[in-house]
C-alpha cells in the first residue's frame, strides 16, 4: 500500500531545460560529479513493469547506459510481450529505447541466475539497480521474506560473480525506519526482533510475528528492513569489488516535471486513496495526518545517482524523501479532491464527499461501517457473477486502506533527514497529486471526458466515472 535531476553530467543535454523546476541530486563529494554513462555501460534493471521501475528506466536510458531489462512472463504474456504492451507510455517518448535489452526473469527461481539466460550478459554488466518487490501488505512473514529478501540475495550473489560490475542499487522504503518526531539519519535502521541476521533466511526459525514484528505494522517494511540488514551483512563478510546503497523512498506519487508535470501510472498508495475518495468510495477525512509523498521522477532520480556515485563508501543509505514543511496534510488533501471531483466529474457511484473524521475512535469506525463499508457490501452482495466478485474484492481494498491511514499514518510522524530533498511547494504538490491521480483514472477508462464548452453561459462540463467500484478490484489484479 504503501506504496530533481540525476547529477548534472549524468543528464547534460536536459540540464537547462529542467534547471527552474528541479533540483540536482548529487551523492558525491570532493571527487566531482558523476560521469555521463559510457558506450559500453550495461545495467541490469528489475521491476521496470512498475511505477518507480518504469520512470527509473527513462533516466538510466537518457545517462546513456545500455539496460538489460528482467521481466516476468505473466498470465500468458511473454517478458517481450509485456514491454512492447508498454515502450509506448508516454515516460518513454525521447529516449533511445534500441538500448534495451528484454530478458525472461523469475527473480523468484532460485536457479535464475545460473540460467543460460543470465549466463551471456554477466561478462557485461556495470551496474544492478534492484526496484522490483512485492508491496503487499497482508503476506505472511514467510511469503513476504520470500518474495523481497531471497531475490535480493540472489542478486547480490550474482553481482559477485559480474567482474565489471561496479555498483549495485537496492530500492527499499524509508518506513523500514521507526516512527520519529526527530530526525531520522540515512544510516541502518533497527535490526529485526527476535532473530539474528545470519539466521533470517531460516524461516523455521522464526518466533511468531507479534514477537518480532516490534514498530513493523507490516510484514512488507520487516521485510525490507530484513533485506537491508542481510545485504550489509553478506557485504561485509565478502568484501565484493562493487558499492552497495539503499535508497529509501517514501510514498511515492505523480512525476513533478518528468517527462512532465503529473505523469502517473499508478492507483496505488497515495494515489489508491484519492482514487477511493474521488470515486465516493471513501468518505473519511483524517485528522491532522502528514503524508511524506514525494514525486516518483525524484526517486528515480536519486536511484540514477546512487548507481553512478563516486563516493568512496563501501554501503549508503539514501532517503529519497522530503522536509517535513513539505509533507501533504491530509486534512488539506480531501478538500482538493472533493473540489476537483465536484467540479469536473460525475460519478456513477456517487459524488466525493468528506462525511466525518476518521480516527482511532469508536464514532469514527462505525461512520466508516455505516457509511461506506455497508452501503458498498450491499451493491457487492446483491451483484452476481465476475462483476460481484471484483466489488468484493475491492471491498477488502477498502477496508485495509481505512486500516492502514488510521493505524499506521494517522498516528505515526515520521521526519527522515535528507541532504537532497525534492524542489516543490506542498501546496502546488498537493494539486499536481490530484489532478495527475484524476487523468490516469480517465486514461484507465474509470471516466469519460465530455467535450470541453467553450461558451460560460454553457452548462459545466463533466467527466463521467464509468465503472469506480471495480476501479481498485481492477488494479489489485494487474
Amino acid at each position: 500500500f504503501f506504496f530533481d535531476m540525476a547529477p548534472a553530467q549524468v543528464e547534460n543535454a536536459r540540464a537547462s531545460q529542467v534547471q527552474e523546476e528541479t533540483h540536482t541530486i548529487n551523492l558525491v563529494e570532493s571527487e566531482g560529479d558523476v560521469p555521463a554513462a559510457t558506450v559500453q555501460d550495461t545495467v541490469f534493471l528489475t521491476g521496470v513493469t512498475g511505477f518507480i521501475g518504469r520512470m527509473t528506466l527513462r533516466k538510466l536510458l537518457l545517462a546513456g547506459a545500455t539496460v538489460v531489462v528482467a521481466i516476468r512472463g505473466r498470465r500468458g504474456q511473454g517478458a517481450t510481450d509485456r514491454w512492447l504492451q508498454m515502450r509506448d507510455d508516454d515516460c518513454f517518448a525521447d529516449c533511445p529505447l534500441d538500448k534495451v535489452e528484454v530478458i525472461e526473469a523469475d527473480l523468484l527461481d532460485p536457479d535464475f541466475f545460473e540460467s543460460s539466460a543470465v549466463e551471456p550478459i554477466t561478462q557485461r554488466i556495470t551496474r544492478i539497480v534492484h526496484v522490483a518487490a512485492s508491496v503487499n501488505m497482508d503476506e505472511t512473514v514467510e511469503t513476504a521474506l520470500s518474495n523481497n529478501l531471497l531475490p535480493g540475495i540472489r542478486l547480490h550473489q550474482w553481482a559477485q560473480k559480474c567482474p565489471r560490475c561496479t555498483h549495485v542499487v537496492i530500492t527499499s522504503t524509508a518506513f523500514v525506519n521507526a516512527p520519529n518526531a526527530d530526525i531520522i539519519p540515512e544510516a541502518p535502521c533497527p535490526p529485526p526482533k527476535g532473530v539474528e541476521v545470519p539466521q533470517l533466511t531460516n524461516f523455521d526459525t522464526f518466533p511468531a510475528w507479534e514477537d518480532m514484528k516490534a514498530y513493523h505494522f507490516t510484514t512488507y517494511t520487516f521485510s525490507k528492513a530484513c533485506l537491508e540488514h542481510y545485504l550489509a551483512y553478506l557485504h561485509q563478510k565478502d568484501m565484493p569489488r562493487f558499492k552497495l546503497s539503499f535508497v529509501r523512498p517514501s510514498i511515492v506519487s505523480v512525476a513533478l516535471s518528468d517527462p512532465y508535470p503529473g505523469w502517473n501510472t499508478s492507483l496505488d498508495a497515495l494515489n489508491g486513496v484519492i482514487g477511493l475518495i474521488a470515486t465516493g468510495l471513501f468518505s473519511g477525512n483524517l485528522d491532522k495526518a502528514k503524508l511524506n509523498a514525494v514525486p516518483v521522477d525524484y526517486v528515480a532520480d536519486c536511484i540514477t545517482a546512487a548507481a553512478y556515485r563516486t563516493t568512496e563508501d563501501t554501503i549508503t543509505y539514501v532517503h529519497a524523501t522530503c522536509n517535513e514543511h513539505q509533507q501533504i496534510l491530509v486534512d488539506e488533501l480531501g478538500p482538493v479532491i472533493v473540489s476537483v471531483g465536484q467540479t469536473m466529474y460525475r460519478n456513477s457511484w456517487r459524488k466525493p464527499t468528506l462525511r466525518y473524521s476518521a480516527n482511532k475512535g469508536k464514532a469514527s469506525k462505525l461512520k466508516f461501517q455505516l457509511m461506506d463499508v455497508l452501503p458498498f457490501a450491499m451493491v457487492a452482495t446483491l451483484t452476481p457473477g465476475q462483476a460481484g466478485k471484483r466489488h468484493q474484492k475491492t471491498l477488502r481494498i477498502l477496508r485495509s486502506v481505512y486500516q492502514t491511514l488510521i493505524s499506521f499514518y494517522g498516528s505515526n510522524v515520521f521526519n527522515f533527514h535528507t541532504d537532497t530533498p525534492p524542489s516543490f511547494s506542498k501546496e502546488a504538490y498537493t494539486e499536481l497529486v490530484v489532478t495527475g491521480t484524476y487523468e490516469t483514472l480517465r486514461k484507465r477508462g474509470f471516466i469519460k471526458a465530455k467535450p470541453q464548452v467553450a461558451d460560460p453561459d454553457e452548462p459545466r462540463v463533466y467527466n463521467r466515472c464509468t465503472n469506480p467500484i471495480s476501479l481498485f478490484a481492477a488494479c489489485a489484479c494487474k
